[in-house]
């Protein structure tokens, strides 16, 4: 998805920095562009899915930012240092936001559920909750069978 919005120019902050004898090409989250970037990007994002003009003809465009920003508010709603950190960000930075309810495209369903299972893999290893991934991975199988019984 971020190589997608790049190829677009969606999203275009880079800046050269020297780091010890190489030269590396950084992504600047400092400046102010990126915060534009974001605050368009959760605009297309809420337009696409409950403006019915965009709705109803969804473009690839549209769904890949979609995507990344309902990606992004996830990482961030699960996040231990920055807990709401974007919304906090973007208030302070672009008065009128207000964080609304985001959804993944329908294409792209499954993408983010696989996503939010990894987030909240990750947010549940982060405050040494049970992780046993071979009970999870029983219990998943024991699922599959019982669809595949009933077919």
């Amino acid at each position: 998805i971020w190589d997608s919005l790049e190829d677009r120019a969606i999203l275009d902050n880079h800046r050269p920095s020297r780091h010890w004898l190489t030269s590396v090409d950084i992504w600047d989250l400092a400046r102010i562009d990126v915060i534009a970037d974001l605050r368009d990007g959760y605009v297309l994002a809420a337009r696409a899915l409950y403006d019915p003009e965009l709705a109803s003809q969804p473009d690839p465009e549209s769904n890949d930012v979609l995507m990344f920003i309902y990606v992004l508010q996830h990482l961030f709603d699960a996040s231990v240092e920055a807990i709401d950190g974007l919304t906090r960000v973007m208030q302070a930075l672009c008065p009128s936001f207000e964080k609304g309810e985001l959804y993944p495209p329908l294409t792209q369903v499954h993408s983010g559920a696989v996503c939010l299972g990894i987030i909240n893999r990750a947010f549940r290893m982060s405050r040494g909750q049970d992780v046993q991934l071979a009970m999870e991975a029983a219990a998943f199988n024991e699922s599959v069978m019982e669809r595949l019984e009933e077919t």
